[in-house]
């Protein structure tokens, strides 16, 4: 009788156990199957997400480059200007007014302090420009040109050819001449 009261004891363990174990094996296939498909509906989520972001990032970089042409278009009319008052006039208080009126107000002060304008009757003119845009400075862009210009001066005339480098400010929602770098890259000449 033991033996019969053990084997049915068993018997019960096994189906006690065997429910628990099913129970329990039914109750993880739901969970892991309701969390697979909460990681899916996440992925596809997170795909539209970063679709939606690469075509907003798309659209920003365009407006950015729109940016960048539409401040490298300013920096180059700004640099025309600075050119023909540097280069075209025809005496230096002109060539004076012309600097000052492209010029950013502590660029002013250097030049006023830093000039020496004579009354001599000088006069230049604009032979050929040929422009160079470094646009890698965020704040301080600048340009060299490689200038040749004619200078009369007491009746006599010369020719030059200078690096004119340029570095330009933002001041007032403006671009304004920040400094300058003239270097002749060769001799003088005597125009005949």
């Amino acid at each position: 009788m033991k033996k019969k009261i053990a084997l049915v004891a068993l018997i019960l363990l096994g189906v006690l156990g065997g429910s628990i174990a099913g129970y329990t094996w039914g109750t993880t296939y739901e969970q892991a199957t309701k969390q697979s498909s909460e990681k899916q509906e996440k992925k596809q989520a997170t795909k539209q997400k970063t679709e939606e972001i690469q075509g907003n990032t798309t659209s920003n970089t365009h407006i950015v480059n729109s940016e960048e042409q539409e401040k490298k278009q300013a920096i180059l009319a700004i640099n025309e200007k600075v050119v023909h008052a540097y280069f075209e006039y025809t005496s230096t208080e002109t060539m004076m007014k012309q600097v000052l009126a492209v010029s950013s107000q502590d660029f002013q002060g250097k030049i006023k302090e830093a000039s020496g304008a004579s009354g001599e009757a000088i006069k230049s003119h604009l032979v050929s420009v040929q422009t160079f845009v470094d646009m890698t400075s965020v704040f301080h862009p600048e340009v060299v040109n490689l200038v040749t210009n004619r200078i009369a001066v007491n009746g006599q005339t010369y020719q030059q050819t200078s690096y004119a480098r340029y570095q330009f400010t933002n001041e007032e929602n403006e671009w304004k001449l920040a400094s300058v770098a003239l270097t002749p890259i060769q001799d003088t000449q005597k125009v005949q």
